[in-house]
């Protein structure tokens, strides 16, 4: 057996539910984070306070800690566990899978070679080009920055006929560490996102949901819900296009989250990847509570070369991720909360919102205020309790 050491990369609230199900199975946990008051850091075994992107310093602490594996929670922590891997040893993406998936314009081409669908792009780096390229491109169209900017739909946005073209660039560009976005045709239909785990270039998909966004012109995840409405044929297209999908940008040994699309004609069209975990409480205990798989423990294991037994996941009930979300201003005061968390079904809450915080207008999930995880029998029931959840919050504003 591999040392059960794991260097995660990010220790925020949504980082906590992976870490704590590592530590009740017995893994010793060293959290890195450049907050020394992150969440995360508080339940680990051993800490690294620096920016997890400071690769030499990850390697001195995996060294230091005798890592087994390095684990990411954050699209921004892909790379740097990848050659913090690579330097040590370890398993994992390679830093040339884990460029690949924290860039748009090499992940769309690396599903082109492979044959897979996905939209096909129009580069700019200035405001002429990009105007340039929403032309020939048409509407709707979406924008997003080209290079790796933490997710959460962080520089995303629906251009329609009327938008602000120069406003769409600044807000897409403004995420981005170079000037350059990515425009490409907006495909509408019901999104999704599916937990991969790849074992020696064998994958297997444990779940699949379907997602609720917040409404245009930006693109931010509301609910997503487990499992997918999809069944039969149609499920199993989706299953395979996502072990596809991270075969194709290199992934060998290791976690994927994919985000794809079923058409109204009943094709797929695949949209984004990260080679890690789904965030927050995806990998646990949503993916335990949907396919009987922690995916959080499975992934770690896969990692340390511990790894043995077939994953056949086993559909049972459904969850919910909900995110609470309130109208902009100044708040005065929130009430509900304890009361909301108690339901029946909710089983982890979280809300971030207190007297005196601004409530800014809903345009990447760092805007967002917090969540809801609801379990019911079915996907249906879960998202019932999570809006029943919800709708006990009052948020009372200034003025």
């Amino acid at each position: 057996m591999k040392q059960k050491t794991l260097v995660i990369l990010g220790g925020n609230i949504y980082s906590v539910p992976s870490i704590a199900t590592l530590n009740e199975h017995g893994f010793r946990t060293v959290v890195v984070d450049g907050n020394p008051q992150a969440p995360g850091m508080r339940i680990a075994h051993a800490c690294g306070e620096f920016d997890f992107r400071d690769v030499e310093k990850g390697i001195e602490l995996a060294k230091r800690e005798n890592a087994g594996a390095v684990i990411p929670t954050h699209d921004r922590a892909v790379l740097p566990a990848a050659l913090i891997s690579q330097s040590l040893g370890l398993r994992g993406p390679s830093p040339v899978a884990a460029r690949t998936a924290t860039s748009k314009k090499l992940m769309r081409q690396a599903w082109c070679a492979a044959g897979l669908p996905s939209p096909a792009i129009r580069l700019a780096d200035s405001r002429d080009s990009f105007a340039h390229a929403v032309r020939e491109t048409g509407f709707p169209a979406i924008c997003k920055p080209t290079d790796d900017v933490g997710g959460g739909s962080r520089g995303v946005r629906k251009i329609e006929a009327d938008a602000d073209l120069n406003d769409v660039y600044a807000f897409a560009s403004s995420f981005s560490d170079s000037p350059e976005v990515l425009v490409e045709p907006y495909f509408e239909g019901l999104e999704h996102s599916a937990e991969v785990l790849m074992r020696g270039g064998e994958g297997v998909t444990l779940m699949v949901s379907d997602k609720v966004k917040t409404p245009p012109p930006y693109r931010v995840d509301k609910s997503v819900l487990y499992p997918s409405r999809l069944n039969g044929a149609a499920l199993e297209n989706v299953k395979r296009l996502a072990i596809k999908a991270a075969r194709a940008v290199g992934l060998v040994d290791g976690a994927a989250h994919v985000e794809l699309c079923t058409l109204p004609d009943g094709s797929q069209m695949l949209f984004e990847i990260g080679l890690r975990c789904g965030g927050g409480a995806t990998p646990h205990p949503i993916a335990e509570l949907t396919s009987g798989v922690n995916e959080m423990v499975e992934y770690a294991e896969i990692l340390l070369g511990n790894s043995k037994r077939s994953l056949v996941p086993n559909h049972s009930r459904g969850a919910v991720f909900h995110f609470i979300t309130a109208s902009p201003g100044k708040i005065k005061e929130v009430s509900g909360f304890e009361i909301a968390a108690a339901l029946p079904g909710i089983i982890d809450a979280y809300c971030t919102a207190k007297p005196g915080d601004t409530v800014r207008g809903l345009k990447t999930s760092a805007d967002r205020l917090g969540y809801f995880v609801s379990a019911g029998d079915t996907a249906e029931e879960a998202h019932r309790r999570a809006l029943d959840a919800e709708g006990e919050l009052l948020f009372e504003y200034e003025g």
